[in-house]
């Protein structure tokens, strides 16, 4: 098991993708994002990402490097 260094909740962040079908969604949940890892995570080295956001895949693959560096980092996101 884990000894998880920190602990940050995503999970409220992601909500606006859930039910978006033009794909905005991803855009405010990236934004979002940006806000609390700025806050929570300064050291996350892939803000960048989520900034470049422009549809849902793009989110999703900021998702999964941040999930990533998560892991190698202990840190849980609250999921």
């Amino acid at each position: 098991m884990a000894n998880w260094t920190k602990t940050v909740d995503i999970k409220p962040h992601l909500l606006a993708i859930e039910d978006d079908e033009d794909y905005q969604g991803a855009q405010i949940v990236a934004q979002s994002l940006v806000t609390l890892l700025k806050e929570k995570l300064p050291e996350y080295p892939d803000i960048a990402h989520f900034e470049d956001v422009q549809d849902v895949e793009d989110c999703n693959e900021a998702l999964d490097r941040l999930y990533d560096w998560a892991d190698e980092n202990l840190v849980w996101l609250g999921l």
